[in-house]
């Protein structure tokens, strides 16, 4: 990896997000400051985070940021499954925004431990 678009999971991250951002305009008025603004920030939290990793000095610092940015999947994840409940945005959008966001978390994964094995 020798810029930051050579990261494939920063890729996927932001394609997930355009996504999110597409679903959440649905969400009422009422949630603008609220639930929207939340989601917004979790979701871009996990993009600038890789991002800030990377250009980080060490591999240890990348880590730790892609650990970060994992929190910010689950805290996404948390906020659209609450959407869906509330019936703001459709079940099979958070499906498959969750599913998207596992196959990612499962990419950070490896990337983790490729980066704690070349230390």
């Amino acid at each position: 990896m020798k810029t930051l678009e050579d990261i494939k999971i920063l890729n996927e991250a932001e394609e997930i997000t355009l996504q999110i951002y597409s679903v959440i305009k649905s969400l009422p008025a009422v949630e603008k400051f609220g639930l929207s603004s939340q989601i917004s920030r979790a979701t871009v939290s996990v993009c600038a985070n890789i991002a800030e990793g990377f250009y980080r000095d060490t591999h240890k610092d990348f880590r730790h940021f892609l650990v970060i940015s994992r929190g910010s999947i689950g805290e996404t994840i948390v906020l659209l499954r609450i959407c869906s409940k509330l019936k703001y945005i459709d079940l099979a959008d958070y499906e498959i925004i969750k599913s998207k966001y596992e196959k990612l978390i499962i990419s950070i994964n490896a990337l983790i431990k490729y980066l704690k094995n070349h230390d």
